[in-house]
């Protein structure tokens, strides 16, 4: 597939922890929105056709929601999935909760929107346990997925 992904986990900066709300951060996600559907205005200006892939903040990785919202044809939420415990534990112990919270983010914007999914970037534990896990989220969901090669 064929397609721009536009920025990787963008962070909202120093005052990040003001994010970190089931809202979002509506002050940076307007900043990200505004840089984010320049990009796409430049875009469609020479390819009309090809699928642009836009991400939300960094935290919708763990299930905090976005308020980005771009105008256009072909766009998609290009998203990713990271639990926690993942991480710190390599186990997918906890993580039932934020990642489906993460996937009802996701499809919420894409009814608001109008945009597709696809979740672009999980992985990164290669524990068998949280990749199945996270497989079979994406699977229920009908999300295509793209694995990240962390190593």
């Amino acid at each position: 597939m064929q397609g721009y992904d536009l920025f990787n986990e963008p962070f909202p900066g120093h005052r990040y922890t003001r994010c970190l709300t089931q809202l979002g951060c509506r002050a940076s996600d307007a900043r990200l929105s505004a840089v984010q559907q320049k990009t796409v205005d430049a875009i469609r200006s020479v390819d009309k056709a090809t699928t642009v892939w836009y991400e939300p903040m960094q935290f919708f990785n763990i299930g905090v929601g976005t308020n980005v919202r771009l105008t256009g044809s072909n766009l998609g939420l290009s998203f990713h999935d990271y639990c926690t415990s993942q991480a710190t534990l390599h186990s997918y112990v906890g993580c039932t909760a934020p990642d489906n919270r993460v996937f009802t983010n996701a499809e919420k914007h894409s009814r608001q929107t109008g945009s597709g999914l696809m979740l672009t970037e999980f992985g990164a534990i290669t524990t068998p346990a949280v990749i199945t896990s996270q497989m079979d989220l994406a699977a229920r969901n009908r999300v295509g997925v793209q694995w990240w090669a962390y190593t």
